[in-house]
């Protein structure tokens, strides 16, 4: 690769000192923002790799001078496959800038000097962009660079100005050197390859352009590792601070009382038309729903509620009364929103199995889930009323040809691309199928998964999702060959790498309509895209961890199940804890922290954890079995 520095140092043109005139910013899929060059090579990988090798993304240095790096050209030029590099300055909303763009792959990198409000607001109403990526907000992880902190407030400030809704992702700095590594050597190979071009230029340890053949010790640190928190789009429901709850006057009260909350598009947590606010005096208060930064709330997996308006604080709670204060490590309200739960009386319901056996599914093409599950050799479902709740059940097969499949098997998906919900599983000749073109009677569908391949972890491995893009659904499960996707005339092995005995769930992890798996494993959920089966087909360690402490996600199908609970296309990991249930976000590459999506009346436990879309918004939602009853969520 030829040098960079042509470009990079303002390009003086013919001698004369004039700088180029730079080109214009334009849309992008993603933005990053962060403070220092480097910070989004060490600290948002393998994340910046995968956006840089498919384009439209924009980088913005906020600690950069105004003057373009050569390290930072050479390392995107490196994972672009391009260098052609246009450098020139361009002014932001009357701010100088740098901006070197490199048109092939729409990626643009932009250096400023700590830009004014207005600047980064303009960048995100020129970009649009889908997905924003920046660094630590709240504070609560030890001790980081503090500019790492500055770099993403001023990016949720510019966002709540902007009013626009973007999927946030904030990558946690210096102290992830704290945290288990969650990197295999391939993924972590791939991203030091494009740091190792920076650091040359940086560095001179090789020609500006070229890799250095060892980066430095702490950087090895730090990139072995990536740990990031996500920021909710929305939810709702009561908002509960330990064992009380947010009344509309600002007080905590007894939860079983206190209103419920909803956090909109617009980032306003609302009670019908009053929302929570910030007044000019810079205090917590309710004001009408009239949109503006005073009402823009961000809410992180990690429960933090964070203001954007004036200093930027946290919500948190004093003698019972609610307030604005600074987060930190020793100030960490983590917040709770609980939907309203709905009760099916199992005695009524008419379905006695439970745990992996039972599947929620809209069979009936209402676009509400309904509760279904082999019993007696019988199809049976129980129809979903959109709200929760479940009517008795009914015999879906016909008796001339029925489901006759292992129970555990039973999956739910649209296999033959009518837009219809198909049934199917396995038995011993293979996987059994019966279709809603032809009124749910049973057929053979593939001999794959047959029992002389079959595992006892098999059955309840099975899954219904598209594993190549096509839009109709493949059966993805476990087998003595691995994990591997099958429809009616072909096989695709997606990985060798668990072994025999492994609890594995099957879903699209990352959005790109592709299968995708996670299995569980002693040090937390270890997962796989097939986005980059080119660099890996084994699981890498995806849990989250905080001091040290990784997520860990129990060995069973029964209280666990993959999903996407916030429609943004990425499946997330839910599961049973205690009388809660909690759910880990996606973030293509990791989980985020987990967070509550529900709480179980009065404490109770239960025994069986489902997801489905149970009154059509196109999100998953929650039904536990707690023994005598079916107890579901709504996500609000």
């Amino acid at each position: 690769m030829r040098r960079l520095a042509v470009l990079a140092s303002f390009a003086l043109a013919c001698g004369d000192n004039v700088v180029p005139e730079g080109l214009p910013l334009e849309k992008t899929t993603d933005l990053i923002v962060v403070a220092h060059v480097s910070d989004d090579l060490l600290f948002m990988q393998p994340d910046v790799l995968d956006v840089a090798r498919r384009g439209g993304v924009t980088a913005v240095y906020l600690r950069s001078g105004a003057h373009a790096d050569d390290g930072a050209l050479a390392a995107y030029a490196y994972a672009a496959g391009s260098d052609d590099w246009r450098c020139g300055h361009i002014t932001i909303a009357d701010q100088f800038a740098m901006h070197c763009r490199l048109v092939t792959q729409n990626i643009s990198l932009v250096f400023v000097d700590a830009p004014e409000h207005a600047t980064l607001v303009r960048i995100l109403r020129v970009t649009e962009p889908a997905i924003v990526r920046t660094l630590e907000v709240s504070e609560t992880h030890g001790t980081d660079d503090p500019q790492h902190p500055d770099a993403g407030r001023r990016t949720i400030v510019a966002l709540a100005d902007v009013q626009r809704g973007v999927d946030l992702i904030a990558y946690r700095g210096t102290n992830t050197a704290d945290e288990p590594p969650n990197k295999l050597t391939p993924v972590y190979d791939a991203s030091v390859a494009m740091l190792a071009r920076y650091e040359a230029c940086a560095t001179g340890c090789a020609e500006c352009g070229e890799a250095c053949t060892a980066i430095e010790q702490q950087h090895v640190d730090w990139l072995l590792r990536r740990y990031a928190i996500s920021f909710r789009r929305s939810g709702g429901g009561r908002l509960r601070l330990s064992n009380a709850c947010l009344d509309t006057d600002l007080a905590m009260q007894t939860c079983a009382t206190a209103p419920t909350w909803t956090l909109d598009d617009a980032g306003e947590l609302r009670n019908g038309d009053i929302c929570l606010a910030v007044n000019a005096g810079g205090q917590l208060t309710t004001a009408r729903c009239l949109g503006g930064i005073d009402l823009h709330w961000f809410v992180d997996d990690e429960g933090h509620i964070i203001s954007a308006a004036g200093q930027l604080r946290c919500l948190t709670s004093r003698d019972d009364v609610a307030r604005l204060e600074p987060c930190s490590a020793t100030n960490d309200p983590k917040w709770e929103l609980v939907p309203e739960a709905r009760v099916t009386d199992r005695t009524l319901l008419g379905i006695t199995a439970t745990g992996r056996d039972v599947r929620l599914a809209d069979v009936t093409g209402d676009q509400w889930a309904d509760l279904c599950a082999i019993e007696v050799d019988q199809l049976l479902c129980g129809q979903g009323n959109g709200l929760g709740e479940f009517r008795p059940a009914n015999r879906l097969d016909w008796p001339e040809a029925p489901l006759l499949i292992e129970p555990k098997s039973l999956v739910f998906g649209d296999i033959d691309g009518d837009g219809k919900t198909d049934a199917c599983g396995r038995n011993t000749n293979g996987i059994l199928c019966a279709t809603a073109a032809s009124h749910f009677m049973a057929a053979p569908w593939s001999p794959a998964f047959a029992d002389p391949a079959a595992l006892p972890t098999t059955d309840a491995s099975l899954t219904a999702v598209d594993a190549d893009g096509d839009g109709i659904a493949e059966i993805c499960g476990i087998d003595q060959d691995g994990l591997q996707c099958v429809n009616s005339t072909s096989t695709m092995l997606l990985s060798s790498w668990p072994d025999d005995d492994a609890v594995v769930w099957f879903g699209e992890l990352d959005g790109d309509a592709q299968a995708d798996w996670c299995a569980a494993t002693d040090t937390g959920p270890a997962c796989a895209v097939r986005a980059q089966e080119a660099i890996t087909t084994d699981g890498a360690p995806w849990g989250y961890s905080k001091d040290g402490t990784v997520e860990i996600t129990p060995a069973t199908t029964a209280t666990v199940a993959l999903a996407d609970i916030d429609r943004d296309g990425r499946a997330d990991l839910c599961t049973l804890r205690d009388d809660r249930i909690v759910c880990a976000r996606s973030q293509g590459r990791a989980l985020g922290p987990r967070s509550t999506i529900a709480i179980l009346p009065n404490q109770t436990t239960a025994s069986a954890l489902w997801l489905g879309d149970l009154d059509g918004d196109g999100r998953a939602d929650p039904c536990v079995d707690t023994g005598p009853s079916i107890i579901c969520a709504r996500q609000p």
